[in-house]
């Protein structure tokens, strides 16, 4: 799973050409996002890229990793 997301948020920063971003991930950050599956990763990455931006600054840390809680499942209501 941290392949995957380090390679996602590399993808990211070309995609949305933050040249100046540091595209590494640190093990706290990987930790926050273990959970995430990989469909929810790209959104989640997004969402952590904007709040560090936002921030002024050119990493994430642990703190921009602010995960949605998750629809849980769903009654099917017969």
């Amino acid at each position: 799973a941290a392949g995957i997301a380090r390679r996602m948020l590399a993808a990211l920063v070309v995609e949305l050409n933050l040249t100046h971003f540091d595209d590494s991930l640190g093990d706290a950050v990987l930790d926050k996002l273990a959970p995430v599956s990989p469909r929810e990763l790209r959104k989640t990455l997004l969402d952590c890229l904007g709040y560090a931006v936002a921030d002024g600054r050119r990493h994430l840390t642990a703190a921009d990793v602010r995960l949605r809680p998750g629809p849980g499942k769903g009654r099917i209501g017969f």
